[in-house]
């Protein structure tokens, strides 16, 4: 049951005895949606920066809607990367 650590304490800032400690299906959807949305979604932000601020490089100029356009795309996919870490934790455990 406990998730391979020397301590079973999966969130530090809280109390051991904290009800919290145990929602570990919870706890393995928030590191996988983190993990998958910060490694994936980085480079995806930085080009969105990059057309919404970066007039040079690019053939029409700042692209506001575009990025705009973008970022929500990023965002409901952000949300879908963690929806699936959820879904395939519960089907793991």
């Amino acid at each position: 049951e406990n998730l391979g650590l020397p301590v079973d304490l999966p969130l530090a800032f809280l109390p051991r005895k904290n009800r919290f400690q145990k929602w570990r299906i919870t706890h393995l959807s928030i590191r996988t949606g983190f993990c998958a949305s910060l490694t994936t979604f980085s480079s995806w932000n930085t080009q969105m920066v990059r057309m919404m601020s970066d007039p040079n490089g690019l053939p029409l100029g700042t692209e506001w809607v575009s990025g705009l356009w973008a970022y929500s795309v990023g965002w409901m996919a952000a949300i879908q990367s963690f929806c699936l870490g959820r879904d395939l934790a519960i089907a793991c455990s």
